[in-house]
């Protein structure tokens, strides 16, 4: 548990009561007190609520995380980018069916159809001018720096 504590940073806060953490603070708590369990995690859209600075901060920690623990993770989210610099692997839903399924880079370069070019390609394009910055590498089709979440 200390090891979680000193991951997370969250040592100097272990005094203090849930209404007293701020947002990153509180995502921090919730993901040491899951990853006491030692589960396979599922987590529901666990970037959403937060500030671009503190976003990165978390982002970063969940992929030290699955590394170190060597964890299989499932990240439920509606951002693209997130989903295309967080995971190994992408599976996008249209109305519950699945519209594709596949590395991120395969799916930046060969989108399967028109909601997909869209839900991904414009809504990267928009976030960071050029969506082919976020492949620096190319070789295993996972955005560079990123760790084992699926």
């Amino acid at each position: 548990m200390d090891e979680l504590i000193d991951l997370l940073d969250l040592k100097e806060h272990l005094g203090k009561r849930i209404d007293e953490l701020s947002g990153g603070q509180k995502q921090r708590v919730a993901l040491a007190r899951t990853l006491v369990m030692k589960p396979q995690l599922l987590l529901d859209e666990p970037l959403a609520a937060l500030d671009g600075v503190i976003k990165e901060s978390i982002k970063a920690k969940i992929r030290q995380i699955v590394d170190q623990y060597h964890l299989t993770t499932v990240m439920v989210t509606h951002d693209p980018e997130e989903a295309c610099t967080m995971s190994d692997r992408v599976l996008i839903l249209d109305h519950g069916r699945i519209a594709q399924y596949g590395t991120p880079a395969d799916i930046i370069a060969r989108p399967a159809d028109d909601f997909v070019r869209a839900f991904i390609l414009r809504q990267l394009e928009v976030k960071r001018g050029n969506i082919r910055t976020l492949f620096a590498d190319g070789a295993d089709g996972r955005a560079a720096g990123t760790g084992r979440a699926a």
